[in-house]
């Protein structure tokens, strides 16, 4: 079997604010994935991963050595997950306060995962 040595794929993501105060403002940003052989796998965030947001996007990955690096493409917000919203004791916490969005995190990790995927699919993993 023939296998690449380096993958590179891009995915979008376009980020509408959700706040009354910047409501109709936007920002495109994006998620990058690489692979390099059979031993490295890395995804590239646009922001600061919290650390389940980063666990589950390396246990997509299968190769040996996996990072996922934040604060590449832009620094835009924290990634916070969605069910770890509103889990601070007094119900709000600084990450979610610097969050733009409540499911931009989700996205960013379902983007990355998906283009892991893709990967390992086209490969035959």
């Amino acid at each position: 079997m023939l296998t690449a040595l380096l993958v590179l794929q891009r995915g979008q993501i376009h980020l509408e604010y959700r706040d009354k105060l910047l409501q109709g403002l936007w920002v495109d940003t994006q998620v990058n994935y690489v692979r390099l052989g059979e031993q490295v796998q890395i995804v590239t965030l646009p922001g600061e991963s919290l650390t389940r947001h980063t666990l589950a996007i390396k246990s997509a990955m299968q190769a040996p050595y996996r990072m996922a690096l934040s604060m590449t493409t832009d620094s835009l917000i924290y990634l916070v997950p969605t069910d770890e919203w509103r889990r601070a004791p007094k119900g709000e916490d600084y990450e979610e306060m610097m969050c733009i969005d409540r499911f931009f995190a989700d996205r960013t990790r379902d983007r990355s995962i998906d283009m892991i995927q893709m990967d390992l699919a086209f490969h035959g993993k």
